[in-house]
């Protein structure tokens, strides 16, 4: 049994303070985090530098669910969008990113899962 959480997507220049530095400082790296500040959650998926334009992650559902042992666990299920092989794509460092604001501070453990193409 699961649940979907709702949340909504935010810029950088919209989350709390640590989470912008945070991000300014780890953006280079692909990596994912999770904040519980000011009776929020936020949760950010990093793709690290990239070399041209062309990239983009979204984050698709957010869900809670029971694991075996009848512990909460929170899924983030997201998709990312690369160029196509061959593609022109502007020669520039870009820094890939998602942002979701949950209400509430969300309790448990998150995990990430990166949808394959095509995958529902």
């Amino acid at each position: 049994m699961s649940d979907k959480l709702a949340f909504q997507k935010t810029k950088v220049d919209a989350a709390p303070d640590n989470v912008q530095e945070w991000i300014r400082q780890n953006r280079s790296k692909q990596q994912n985090k999770v904040f519980r500040e000011n009776g929020k959650t936020y949760v950010v998926i990093l793709l690290g530098q990239k070399t041209t334009g062309g990239y983009n992650v979204e984050m698709e559902q957010i869900r809670r669910a029971k694991t075996e042992n009848g512990n909460s666990i929170n899924l983030v299920s997201y998709s990312v969008t690369e160029p196509e092989q061959g593609s022109i794509n502007i020669q520039v460092l870009t820094y890939p990113m998602a942002i979701a604001v949950l209400d509430g501070e969300v309790k448990g453990e998150f995990q990430f899962k990166r949808k394959k193409n095509g995958e529902k």
